[in-house]
Order: C-alpha cells, then structure tokens, then sequence
C-alpha cells in the first residue's frame, strides 16, 4: 500500500472515530435528556396522584365532619322537642289544675251563697234583691248629709226618701235635699232612722223607700 492509500485510509479512521465519538456524545446526551424528562413527568405524576389522594382524604375528613354535625344537630333537635313537649304537658297541666281550681272554688261560693240566702228571713232577702239606684258617694255626718251618685238622669226629684243598704241590712234613711246635675244629689240624713251603733258610710247602696 502506498503511503497516498495508506494516508486516506487514516483520515477516513480517523473521521470514522470522531463522528463516532460525536454521535455517542449526542445519543448520550439525549439519552440523559429522555431519563431527566421522564424523572420529572414522574414526579409530576406522583405530584397529582398524592394531591389527588390528599383531595380525597379532605373530601372524606369533610364528610364525616358533616355527618357528626347533622347527628349532632339532630340529638339537639330532638331533645329541645322532647323539652317543648314536656313543657307543654306540665302547662296543660297547671291548666288542668287551675281550671279544677277555679271550678272548685266557683262551685264553694255559689254554695255559700245558696246557704246564705237560704238563711235570710224574708225581709233580708227583700233588702238584699232591691236593686240599688245610687250609692253614697261622700259623707258629712257633722253635718248630717250626704251626696249620692244620682240625679236628674235617674228622675231623682228634691223631697224623695231613700234607703241606705249595707249587705241585707238597712242602715239609715235620707231625704233629697238638692238635685245637682244629671249625675249627683245631695240628701239629709233622718237621723232617727239610724239604728244604734250604725252610721252611713262611703258606698254603701241608695234603694227605694219603702223596699217592700
């Protein structure tokens, strides 16, 4: 081989070998580059799986949260009606009782009052129904009168007697002295129709004269 061959045939070795070692470097290179991606869309995967995952703990931890608030919100419930329906027991009741009460009471005093009127003598039971015209409204015994809650409206007139009634007893008699106005007169006090020990006094009732 001539050194003209021999020196061509170097060349092309030696450009064999640096092209060799040129794209053994960039498969190299672009090998790591492949591995460095492929790591990173491996994290990234692992990244979405694990926020993935954490996502589902949270939504699970909320559940569960949410479910104890509303048993929790239902055991409230139930006691505040358990308490309301028990508090309204105790009103009806009170209610029951009041009203037994009450019957009780209204059925004692109309009994009293059967045995009261049934131990009226007849003049007191006629006293006692009269009905009443006026009451007293002030008093002057010094002065011996009073004026009554009376007047021209009721056809009180001057020199009409009344009597005064104090429960089923007549108390004294009076005589119309002065008509005010339609709703007040004065009258004289007949001293000598006041039984001993009594006086007229402030409301008690004016009836008719006589009463019977």
């Amino acid at each position: 081989m001539d050194k003209l061959t021999k020196g061509a045939l170097l060349s092309t070795i030696g450009l064999l070998v640096i092209v060799s070692l040129y794209l053994g470097k960039s498969w190299l290179e672009g090998k790591a580059g492949i591995l460095k991606t492929q790591e990173e869309n491996d994290n990234l995967r692992q990244q979405v799986i694990d926020e993935r995952n954490d996502n589902e703990m949270r939504l699970k931890e909320d559940e569960r949260l949410r479910k104890e608030a509303d048993a929790m919100l239902a055991d409230q419930i139930e006691a505040l009606r358990k308490q309301v329906s028990e508090s309204n027991a105790a009103a009806d009741a009170d209610l029951s009782a009041l009203e037994a009460e009450k019957k009780a009471l209204l059925e004692s005093i109309r009994k009293k009052k059967e045995a009261e009127a049934a131990e009226l003598t007849e003049e007191q039971r006629k006293i006692s129904e009269a009905p009443a015209i006026a009451k007293i409204a002030a008093v002057d015994g010094g002065k011996g009168f009073v004026i009554i809650d009376a007047g021209s409206a009721k056809g009180v007139e001057s020199g009409v007697r009344f009597n005064i009634r104090r429960d089923k007893f007549i108390v004294g008699e009076i005589e119309i002295s002065k008509v005010i106005d339609e709703g007040k007169s004065i009258a004289e006090i007949d001293g000598a129709k006041i039984p001993q020990g009594l006086s007229i006094r402030l409301g008690d009732d004016v009836v008719s004269h006589p009463i019977y």
